[in-house]
């Protein structure tokens, strides 16, 4: 992808220098000029935030403000892909001490991230997916969640379930899916987990014994997103029956209380 490919035409300063920011994150590579500028007549796509009827063109990515930002960026990557109109979108999860995600179109990856918890990746699930049914109405959207952790996988469930029930969910078996070793291999993972299919993932979600393994797993993840916090073999065991949540339990945390 070249930088012509991708040009951005935003008048509003914040949004501009956000969108900048993001897209600079992402290493994706772009351009800046004004709408009606010679290099707009060859970009393949235009971020812009200016809505005028005498240029309104398929190339065109509207962004309203600095919430659309994210939005804005899926869109024209799925644009700079070849997509026009999707249809199928499916979002895979990797579960695990930190969990990997994919947003993959029409058979092809638009967008990985990672998220140090349940539910940071479930928020990061229901924004994509929002963007997905808000961007493209025709398209249906699946998330895919990895079997291979049931203690993860059933705490993600649990935290997107408290977002919404609306999405459609199916449980993958995440055999051969660790295909690469460093910082990035649970997106990697992620990507495989959302080109599978697998059996649906009922209302009743599966129940979580009190293992040993469990709760020592809690208690890792515990201090992990505490820097060093302790969490009780009782609140654990509270967290595998449900009865606590582990987001809730960490914002309640005070390190006077170790």
């Amino acid at each position: 992808m070249s930088p012509g490919d991708l040009v951005v035409a935003v008048e509003d300063n914040k949004v501009r220098y956000l969108l900048m920011r993001q897209l600079d994150r992402l290493s994706i590579k772009y351009n800046i000029c004004q709408l009606g500028d010679a290099i707009c007549e060859v970009a393949s796509v235009i971020i812009s935030d200016v809505v005028d009827p005498l240029t309104i063109s398929s190339r065109i990515i509207i962004v309203r403000d600095a919430d659309d930002i994210e939005g804005a960026i899926i869109a024209a990557l799925v644009k700079l892909n070849g997509i026009s109109q999707p249809l199928i979108a499916t979002l895979g999860v990797d579960p695990g001490l930190r969990f990997g995600l994919a947003l993959v179109v029409e058979g092809i990856l638009i967008r990985s991230e990672s998220a140090s918890s349940p539910a940071d990746a479930a928020d990061i699930a229901v924004r994509w997916a929002s963007i997905i049914n808000h961007r493209f109405d025709e398209c249906m959207l699946t998330i895919r969640v990895g079997s291979g952790s049931r203690l993860f996988s059933t705490l993600f469930l649990r935290a997107l379930r408290r977002r919404s029930r609306a999405f459609s969910i199916e449980l993958i078996d995440e055999h051969h899916t660790t295909l690469t070793s460093g910082a990035d291999n649970d997106q990697s993972s992620a990507a495989l987990i959302a080109l599978r299919s697998g059996p649906a993932v009922g209302e009743v979600l599966p129940a979580l014994d009190e293992k040993t393994g469990y709760i020592r797993l809690l208690k890792r993840l515990f201090a992990r997103l505490t820097s060093g916090g302790a969490l009780s073999t009782k609140d654990a065991c509270r967290i595998l029956s449900g009865d606590l949540t582990l987001d809730g339990v960490v914002d309640d945390y005070s390190p006077k209380n170790d």
